[in-house]
C-alpha cells in the first residue's frame, strides 16, 4: 500500500493528516508536469528538463515521483543537478509530505560526495527532524544509509534527550531504527573482520541509549513507544546489551 512500480506515494498513508494538499506549482512547472504526464514514453524526460523548477516538483505529489523515478536510473551528473537545487531547501523539503521523499532518495541512490552533502544538512537538527511527521522518515532513511562513523557523530546528538524521543510518537522510530543499525553494522563487521570483541566496542556507542531505556524501564514496558524500543533492544542488540535488558526486565 502506498507503492507503485517502488516508488512511494505518501497520499492515503495514515498520520498523513497533510497528504491533500493543494499543489504550490507556478504555471510554467505546472505546464511542465503535464506535458510529462501526456507523453507517450516518459523516459524521454529527464532532470535537466526540469531545471529551475525542481523543488516546485518536490512539493507537488507527481512531480516528487516524478523525480523519485529519475533519481533510481539517473547518472551522477543528474543527480547533481537535484542536488544543486535541493540542498539549499532541505530544511523546507525534509519535512513536506512529499518533498520527504525526495530528500529519501537521494540518500538511497547518492554517492558518498552527495551523502556527505545531505548529512550536512542533518547536523544540529537530528532531534527537531526526528519529532516532526516527515522528517522523522527522513532521518530513518539517512540511518539507514550513511556509514557507521558518520552516524556515530550524529547520534551524539541524541544525548540528554532519548527518553523525549522515545515517548514521541516520530521519535521513538528513530530511536528504533538507532538500534537496530547500529547493532546490526557492529555484527556484521565483526563476522566480517573476525576480530572478537569488535561488535561489543562498537555497539557501545548506542550504549547512551541503552542505559537511558534500562533507567526507565518499568515505565517504559508499559509505555506505547517505550515498549516498541524495548522489543527492539532484546531483538537486535548485542549480547551483553541484551542479557543487561533482560536481567532489568525480571527484576
Amino acid at each position: 500500500r502506498g507503492k507503485r512500480n517502488g516508488l512511494t506515494n505518501p497520499r492515503g498513508k495514515r498520520g498523513d493528516k497533510n497528504a491533500m494538499v493543494p499543489s504550490k506549482m507556478g504555471p510554467v512547472a505546472a505546464n511542465l508536469l503535464n506535458e510529462i504526464r501526456n507523453a507517450k514514453s516518459r523516459t524521454q524526460w529527464t532532470i535537466y528538463d526540469i531545471s529551475g523548477h525542481i523543488i516546485e516538483f518536490c512539493l507537488d505529489q507527481n512531480g516528487s515521483r516524478f523525480i523519485q523515478q529519475r533519481l533510481e536510473v539517473a547518472d551522477a551528473a543528474e543527480k547533481r543537478a537535484v542536488m544543486s537545487e535541493v540542498i539549499p531547501n532541505m530544511s523546507e523539503l525534509q519535512n513536506d509530505v512529499f518533498g520527504n521523499y525526495v530528500v529519501q532518495k537521494l540518500f538511497e541512490f547518492g554517492n558518498d560526495e552527495m551523502k556527505a552533502d545531505l548529512k550536512g544538512a542533518l547536523t544540529n537538527n537530528m532531534i527537531s527532524l526526528s519529532l516532526q511527521m516527515y522528517g522523522c522518515r527522513v532521518i530513518q532513511k539517512a540511518l539507514e544509509s550513511l556509514d557507521y562513523e558518520v552516524l556515530c557523530e550524529l547520534l551524539k546528538e541524541f544525548k540528554q534527550s532519548v527518553l523525549m524521543c522515545i515517548q514521541d510518537q516520530n521519535g521513538n522510530h528513530v530511536m528504533q531504527k538507532c538500534i537496530e543499525v547500529m547493532s546490526i553494522k557492529a555484527k556484521e563487521a565483526e563476522m566480517k573482520s573476525g576480530e572478537a570483541g569488535l561488535s561489543d566496542s562498537m555497539a557501545g556507542r548506542i550504549q547512551f541509549i541503552v542505559d537511558d531505556v534500562l533507567a526507565n524501564v518499568e515505565t517504559l514496558c508499559c509505555h506505547p513507544y517505550g515498549c516498541r524500543v524495548l522489543q527492539r533492544m532484546l531483538e537486535h542488540c548485542v549480547e551483553f546489551q541484551k542479557t543487561a535488558t533482560l536481567d532489568e526486565i525480571q527484576l
